[in-house]
């Protein structure tokens, strides 16, 4: 299966944020497109890794041992992720519906 677009999520300790993004994500995700979430933990002690397993478990979590910074978290998301496209987003980014559809029309009518 092809995968039009990988929603990459970066978490720091924003467990409650981190799940309402999930559920945004999979409330507004249009149905007509592939896709695939991943989370990066950034070494969280508040449960997020574990609130996310349980909750979204087909959600991929990548869980750190130690924290990193944004370039080094949003290079791990970019090499794992499988999506013709990605977005990238923080634990308390708000995907609200139009989100992907706006994204792909957008870098589709330009490409460069």
């Amino acid at each position: 299966m092809d995968i039009d677009l990988t929603y990459c999520v970066v978490n720091n300790d924003g467990r409650d944020y981190l799940l309402e993004c999930l559920a945004a994500i999979e409330q507004n995700h249009p149905a007509k497109l592939n896709s695939e979430v991943l989370v990066l933990d950034n070494f969280s002690s508040d449960g997020s890794v574990e609130a996310v397993q349980k909750s979204f478990p087909r959600v991929e979590v990548i869980a750190r041992q130690a924290k990193a910074g944004k370039a080094a978290n949003d290079t791990t998301l970019l090499k794992r992720a499988r999506g013709r496209y990605c977005l990238l987003l923080n634990e308390d980014s708000e995907v609200r519906a139009g989100t992907a559809e706006a994204l792909l029309a957008a870098l589709e009518a330009d490409p460069e």
